[in-house]
């Protein structure tokens, strides 16, 4: 820092500090500061201490403590240069300042409050030691006491309330000389504070004008209780002229005595012009009922000022008929059970409603609070914005405000629909959430012009210009709104997901009723701007080369929510001291806008699910009011004495003591295969064992024999085989590799084996029936010479020469593996059978495993068979085209008889598409043969439908549809 009038000297000192850090270090001496000018610049042993006032300053500069340095500090301090003297005193205000929040801080933090930036002074209360004073003896004072009425007109105790600076500026306008709205609500916390439980009625502020006395308050009020026989009353007052000192004292004068009985009926505190209601609605708690409509509970939440503890629960509603009378029928209720509690017959409606894009909602809030049409509300929205109504009529309203994220996603969504690409897609967005934090009525018709000329003339040349300067532009909001509005990403990931709503919002703003085109806000916006009429209603402007941000259907979306500025923008807020024509406006006060949302009661839908209900869906009515009415009750209760609610205890059961209901089967999103697998006949398989028992079944012959030359036997042999016994054809070896269990349960199974000739060999082996309990393993090698055959089935049956099974006695245990080249004899042809499973087997170089093949074996083989036996389907099957399914199901055919049936199943999946060659190489192929093998092989049946079109300025009204489901209308 460079003066003119300092010396040379000066000079360096200022190239080493600056003037704030010298009155800095200054101000730290404190209570010591008037020692300077009695302490020496010199160097002495005396000065050069540590007890040197100088030497603490410029060992706080950390400078070198040499005479001349300490001369030109001195120079400075005693020539007052700089205005160096003031600057300390500020200073050292500012310190006190800072040890009187830190004071305050810790106090709150010691009384448990978590809140440290919030400024909390605690009451003062009077001294009970200091009577008050008596009043004089009077002829009225002596008959109040006698009539035993002292308490009405005497005061009974006197106590003070403090509020801070910020405080006292949200509750008293001195611009203005008048109390700002929710000041009574402010005072009310602060009477609370010092043992009031009264629910106060707030009489209009007194404030004297002019020349006045000294005793004269400059400020008081008085409230009184609103029971019917309390007659409490407060006078709270202020006798200094209001400064902007840290704190401010009111003193509080109580009078009248406080009854309050059960009898006594108390009328709660009337809603001030701040407050307002979110109304919505929410389903997924209560059971569908039976030959009834979707259940929703739908809820009014009552917020007062910007507090988070500030929400209440006003009243709710369990409805079937979504309807404009039904819910005005359930709205009209509350509106009418408010007035019984209030002293005023007339109740005093909320400033704003809150809430989604439900048209019926709007309409039936409108009616209920206003009793007008949303047409109406439009045009009493554009006459208040023009100040034609005065403070008391505009207090009388109820004005609707859509939630501010629902109409982001609803933006999006309508974007989305035009399939407009990505970045002008964030940047429209960003205009519209400029627009939204806007609260100038000419500020955004300017916006919409700069929009106009960037997407609706064809021949702008500076479009992208534009388009990057108003993109440009900061959002008039806080830093969490302004994240949530800047980031799209979200927003489109949620447009895209809800697009379902998308008709519900084209259905109700898109609408060919005069809402949208005479909108008084449409109406001025043609009139600034003839381009948006061509464009929209004649639709005569078409594209050119010259703008390539040209696009009509942008222009469409701006006029469709334009129509509607005043329910998603800030032209609204605080519209008592901004349009009322009997305030003259102030252009110095800013008024920053409040972002609206309906989280609010979407929180605490989320905690009611999972508190009051536990989390449970499907609840019946009366459980749902039950558990609502007991948890208003217990909160009633508990902020009645000041208590915090706990959970101690064992809950009792639960006894239903509702009426009992119909209601609807559950309905899941996935099919149920419950219904297919009842109708399957669980006896068949034993019916079918019994008769191919009786006749002679075809066979399964396994050919195992250590060379790939060797032969089934002939029948000649059977004779000589089956005389031998079954040890010599069999030898067991612990070794093996393949194994049984050796857990053994009470059960046997016996198995008796019985050859062509009806030479029966009986054979009992012990088998567990639950596999789930088998420890230990017997493996069992199977030893045969080149002139036999082995099979093993589920009961070992053991046979002559070639062993057979038939087809349903076929192992279950899959410690028993079968062959893959198993084959099976029918009619006389010797075809391959597919096993079941498919585990590790390598085709084009990688590794398939198949679960549940039943339903693809089943079909592939009897088509397999039809393919063998029939010569002329097998000849038609060869002759088909190569694009045809007929040639890919000949290539599995001949690919089983090549390399069998794993591979001819792999590519015939790999052919239809239902197994892929890359990612995960494991499927389940649990399903219905026509869903794996025959809907590939024939055609389907389609089917078409004439659609007529209700739209008016549909340009198509006929339409025919083709599909292959048959609607069912």
């Amino acid at each position: 820092m460079a003066e003119s009038n300092v010396d040379d000297t000066g000079k360096d000192i200022w190239s080493l500090i600056s003037l704030d850090k010298l009155a800095t270090a200054i101000s730290s001496l404190g209570e010591r500061i008037d020692q300077l000018k009695d302490d020496s610049w010199r160097l002495s042993e005396k000065t050069k201490s540590s007890s040197s006032c100088w030497s603490e300053v410029i060992n706080a500069l950390k400078l070198d403590d040499n005479e001349k340095n300490r001369h030109t500090l001195y120079k400075v301090w005693r020539g007052d240069r700089h205005k160096i003297h003031a600057l300390v005193d500020e200073k050292k205000s500012e310190i006190k300042i800072n040890k009187i929040k830190e004071q305050e801080g810790y106090e709150s933090n010691s009384t448990g409050n978590n809140s440290v930036s919030e400024k909390v002074i605690a009451p003062l209360h009077s001294e009970p030691s200091l009577p008050l004073p008596e009043p004089h003896n009077t002829r009225t004072y002596q008959k109040a006491i006698t009539s035993g009425n002292f308490y009405e007109r005497h005061c009974i105790k006197t106590e003070f309330i403090s509020l801070t600076r910020i405080e006292w500026k949200d509750t008293y306008s001195r611009t203005h000389k008048k109390t700002k709205p929710g000041w009574t609500r402010i005072f009310n916390e602060k009477l609370r504070s010092i043992g009031n439980t009264c629910s106060l009625r707030f009489h209009s502020a007194c404030i004297p004008s002019g020349v006045r006395k000294h005793n004269c308050s400059d400020f008081w009020f008085s409230t009184a209780c609103t029971g019917d026989k309390c007659q409490r009353k407060y006078i709270v007052s202020h006798r200094r002229d209001m400064d902007n000192n840290l704190m401010l004292l009111f003193r509080v004068d109580t009078y009248g005595e406080e009854n309050h009985s059960e009898d006594n009926i108390m009328r709660p505190r009337k809603i001030s012009g701040e407050e307002r209601l979110a109304l919505d609605s929410t389903g997924g708690v209560l059971k569908p009922m039976k030959e009834q409509n979707d259940i929703y509970i739908y809820t009014i939440m009552f917020k007062d000022g910007i507090d988070a503890l500030d929400n209440v629960p006003l009243a709710h509603a369990i409805l079937t008929d979504h309807t404009v009378p039904g819910i005005g029928y359930f709205l009209g209720n509350v509106i009418h059970s408010v007035n019984q509690v209030t002293t005023k017959k007339k109740l005093r409606p909320p400033s704003f409603i809150i809430i989604d894009f439900s048209a019926a909602l709007m309409n039936a809030a409108l009616q209920q609070f206003n009793i007008e049409t949303v047409n109406k509300h439009l045009k009493r929205c554009w006459n208040v914005i023009h100040r034609k109504y005065s403070a008391e009529n505009i207090r009388s309203l109820s004005f609707i405000h859509l939630c501010c994220c629902h109409v982001m996603h609803a933006i999006a969504r309508s974007l989305n629909a035009e399939k407009i690409e990505k970045k002008t897609r964030e940047a429209v967005l960003y205009i519209f959430a400029y627009m939204l934090c806007s609260d100038d009525i000419n500020q955004l018709y300017d916006t919409l012009g700069l929009v106009i000329n960037i997407f609706g003339d064809p021949n702008e040349q500076n479009a992208k210009e534009k388009l990057d300067r108003i993109c440009s532009l900061k959002l008039n909001v806080d830093e969490e709104s302004e994240s949530v509005l800047k980031d799209f990403d979200k927003i489109f990931r949620t447009a895209e997901v809800n697009e379902e709503e998308l008709k519900l919002v084209d259905e109700y703003f898109e609408s060919d009723e005069p809402i949208i085109h005479q909108s008084p806000f449409n109406k001025e916006a043609i009139k600034r701007y003839p381009l948006l009429n061509e464009i929209v209603i004649k639709k005569k402007i078409k594209s050119s080369n010259n703008n390539a941000l040209f696009s009509a259907s942008i222009m469409r979306i701006f006029y469709r929510w334009w129509a509607y500025l005043p329910l998603w923008t800030g032209l609204l807020f605080d519209f008592e001291e901004r349009y009322a024509n009997e305030i003259q406006q102030n252009p110095s006060v800013v008024y920053y806008p409040i972002r609206y949302s309906n989280a609010v009661i979407e929180s605490y839908f989320r905690t009611f699910k999972k508190s009051i209900c536990q989390g449970k869906r499907g609840k019946p009515p009366q459980e749902v009011i039950m558990a609502l009415h007991r948890s208003v009750k217990v909160q009633s209760k508990a902020d009645q004495f000041g208590l915090t609610q706990s959970s101690k205890g064992r809950k009792r059961k639960k006894t239903g003591v509702g009426i009992v209901e119909k209601y609807k089967k559950r309905t899941y999103d996935k099919i149920r295969r419950r219904k297919y697998t009842n109708l399957i006949d669980k006896f068949a398989s034993k019916r079918a064992r019994q008769k191919e028992d009786q006749s002679q079944p075809d066979s399964v012959t396994k050919k195992y024999s250590e060379s790939n030359n060797s032969e089934t036997n002939s029948s000649s042999n059977k004779s000589e085989s089956s005389s031998k016994t079954p040890s010599e054809k069999i030898s067991i070896n612990q070794s093996s590799r393949s194994s049984i269990r050796d857990s053994l349960s009470s059960s046997e199974a016996a198995a008796q084996v019985s050859d062509e000739y009806s030479n029966p060999i009986p054979f009992n082996l012990d088998v567990s029936a639950n596999i789930n309990h088998q420890q230990n393993e017997i493996s069992i090698e199977n030893s045969l010479n080149t002139n036999s055959s082995f099979i093993v089935p589920n009961n070992l049956n053991i046979v002559n020469e070639q062993y057979k099974v038939t087809t349903h006695q076929l192992s279950k245990d899959l410690s028993i593996k079968i062959p893959s080249n198993s084959e099976i004899t029918i009619s006389g042809f010797t075809l391959k059978w597919p096993t079941f499973e498919v585990k590790n087997v390598m085709y084009t170089g990688q590794a398939y495993t198949l679960y549940n093949t039943c339903a693809i074996d089943s079909a592939l083989f009897s088509l397999y068979f039809i393919y063998v036996t029939d010569e002329t389907i097998s000849s038609e099957l060869k002759e088909a085209a190569e694009s045809s399914p007929y040639a890919t199901l000949t290539k599995t055919f001949n690919i089983v008889e090549k390399e069998g049936w794993d591979a001819a199943r792999i590519y015939w999946l790999l052919k239809c598409n239902i197994l892929k060659t890359t990612g995960r190489l494991t499927r389940d192929l649990f399903g219905s043969v026509d869903e794996l093998v025959f809907s590939f092989l024939k055609s389907r049946q389609r089917h078409s439908n004439e659609i007529i079109c209700s739209r008016p300025d549909c340009t198509k009204k006929e339409r025919k549809c083709t599909s292959t489901d048959l609607d069912i209308l």
